[in-house]
């Protein structure tokens, strides 16, 4: 029994130090690309992701790097304000791998209105995609801690980009 503790102890160390590398090179690639344009980036952090995949055993670890580096792209997208070209390729590319958790729906959802409000773009996209988050935030327990920072965040995007429709928590 002992040694199965050891082995799994060894793996969660092993994954969690895989993590750590994986996300420091993301982050040491992003800010070297600052000043490129967006295609470079994106470009650049795919190319990372195809050399970072062969250190990933399982195609759970793999899945979770790919959602991972399209969350970068996406929020690079989102800062850099970029033409709907560009953004909405970053956002279906995060659509299409999925969310990891409700909360990081809720995060995207709320960065694509910030995105739209200033773009002036797909602002009922936006909308509707924040109040889809919203709904599903719904199923998680009234005192989870989660449930309660997607709603103070919600909240926050709603007050400072103006409201469309009524909230639902």
């Amino acid at each position: 029994m002992a040694k199965r503790a050891s082995h799994s102890d060894n793996n969660s160390a092993l994954h969690l130090e895989r993590e750590a590398s994986q996300g420091q090179a993301r982050g040491e690639l992003i800010a070297r690309l600052r000043d490129q344009p967006f295609s470079i980036l994106e470009r650049e952090m795919l190319s990372l992701q195809k050399r970072l995949i062969t250190m990933s055993p399982s195609m759970l670890d793999r899945d979770e790097l790919r959602r991972r580096i399209a969350e970068d792209i996406y929020f690079e997208a989102v800062h850099r304000l970029c033409p709907w070209k560009e953004f909405s390729r970053a956002l279906r590319r995060l659509e299409r791998l999925g969310f990891g958790d409700v909360e990081r729906r809720a995060f995207v959802a709320g960065h694509f209105v910030m995105w739209a409000s200033k773009s002036q773009v797909c602002i009922d996209e936006a909308w509707k995609m924040l109040d889809d988050a919203e709904r599903r935030a719904q199923a998680l327990p009234r005192d989870s801690l989660q449930r309660e920072n997607i709603s103070r965040f919600i909240a926050r995007v709603r007050a400072e980009h103006g409201e469309s429709g009524a909230p639902v928590l």
